[in-house]
């Protein structure tokens, strides 16, 4: 059985029939002035750290490549990691056919992925929502995401209390409420100061309120559907939000 390998902005799966094997990191770091590789994949988010004038590389972005170099480059990386010989890419980019990577449409993909009772099936990406009607063989977007969702919980804290999470806290955050944890409070980054103040989440519900707006936005679509399957991010991401 070959592999599907499916870009997701700054994350790249590996499928293994309907089931998703491995995460890697999108990312391709260039020295700014040589424009030589410094680091590629998971290894990354480490380098970053390091006092080195860099550029970070994600390939693909809202169902564009960016970069075709560093689409290669990151591609062969990840198959040469996991010795991967027999894949195919899902070209969710209108990519034109390439000699040395093997295409599947992103119907087929999604199409891969279901059962056979499945009327529906919905994605949650980075940036945006999948929802591929299968009797119809038609796919819905909706251009939010998971990264929206971050930024819908941190705008909580912006526009009630004029302070800031960075990305780690805003998913530690996210991570809670996906486990029906209800939060109390929250260190966050002052915006008059750059001091971190303790601020107690006194309206939970308005907290959640964006998050119950973008499942709302789903609802109404697959209203008349009633076996729908969802990825395993859209479920941890909603399963507690009515």
């Amino acid at each position: 059985m070959g592999y599907i390998i499916d870009a997701d902005w700054n994350v790249i799966n590996i499928y293994e029939g309907k089931k998703l094997i491995k995460k890697e990191n999108a990312m391709v770091l260039r020295n700014l002035l040589s424009n030589e590789i410094i680091e590629i994949g998971d290894g990354c988010t480490e380098k970053l750290k390091e006092n080195i004038n860099m550029l970070a590389i994600n390939f693909s972005e809202n169902r564009k490549i960016n970069s075709f170099e560093d689409f290669e480059v990151r591609i062969f990386k990840l198959l040469e990691t996991n010795n991967i010989k027999n894949f195919k890419f899902v070209n969710r980019y209108n990519l034109k056919k390439q000699d040395n990577i093997e295409m599947i449409s992103e119907i087929d993909f999604l199409n891969s992925l279901i059962e056979e009772e499945n009327e529906v099936y919905i994605e949650l990406r980075k940036k945006e929502i999948i929802i591929f009607f299968v009797k119809e063989q038609k796919i819905e977007i909706i251009r939010k995401g998971y990264v929206n969702i971050l930024s819908y919980i941190n705008s909580y804290f912006y526009l009630n209390h004029n302070c800031t999470l960075n990305t780690k806290k805003t998913i530690d955050l996210l991570n809670k409420i996906s486990k029906n944890i209800e939060v109390k409070s929250v260190i966050c980054r002052s915006y008059e100061d750059g001091s971190d103040v303790l601020i107690k989440v006194e309206d939970f519900e308005l907290l959640l309120k964006p998050l119950k707006n973008l499942k709302e936005e789903v609802n109404t679509k697959i209203v008349k559907y009633k076996n729908i399957k969802f990825n395993n991010d859209y479920e941890e991401v909603f399963k507690y939000v009515s």
